[in-house]
């Protein structure tokens, strides 16, 4: 029961955080998101275990994340890894976009946005027409920790995204 009620407070809150920053962009990344994290999460792939960090890199010109995440391979005993870097960078000196890069040879484009309240931070991306949109979300939860959903919409249409994967981190110290 506990679990349902968590998961229902945690999409209620996605669902208003989506629909309040839908056309809000440059905002400040919020500070809460820097720093190092680990966490789970379980989606398509299976269930997984993973960290990333958020610093500013190059003078605080860019801030960088780095991620590391395994999960189970559909081989007996095995396990996959990926690895992903975020390069978000500034426009008019507000941080409003990011590239994407993976160790499966994904590069993805992203435009941030964040709600009036600073407790997400979504990066949506910018698909050529026919291409899939990708939705990452970090939303701010009590005692240190983020939710994280990233979700997939096959028609470019945002009300027919679906999570790939979603999961808790907290912060690492």
């Amino acid at each position: 029961m506990t679990k349902r009620f968590t998961f229902l407070i945690v999409f209620l809150i996605l669902c208003a955080t989506i629909i309040s920053a839908q056309e809000i962009k440059n905002r400040h990344i919020p500070e809460w998101l820097i720093g190092n994290w680990i966490g789970t999460g379980s989606g398509a792939p299976g269930f997984g275990t993973g960290e990333f960090s958020f610093s500013y890199e190059l003078d605080s010109m860019v801030i960088i994340r780095k991620a590391h995440s395994t999960y189970p391979s559909r081989t007996e005993g095995k396990m996959l890894t990926h690895d992903d870097l975020l390069v978000v960078y500034k426009e008019n000196d507000v941080f409003c976009k990011a590239h994407y890069y993976d160790n499966e040879g994904h590069i993805i484009e992203y435009t941030i946005s964040i709600p009036d309240t600073g407790n997400a931070v979504i990066f949506t991306s910018n698909a050529p027409a026919g291409q899939p949109i990708f939705r990452l979300t970090y939303i701010a939860y009590a005692n240190q920790q983020v939710f994280i959903e990233f979700a997939i919409s096959p028609t470019q249409t945002p009300a027919q995204f679906r999570p790939y994967v979603s999961g808790f981190a907290r912060r690492k110290y």
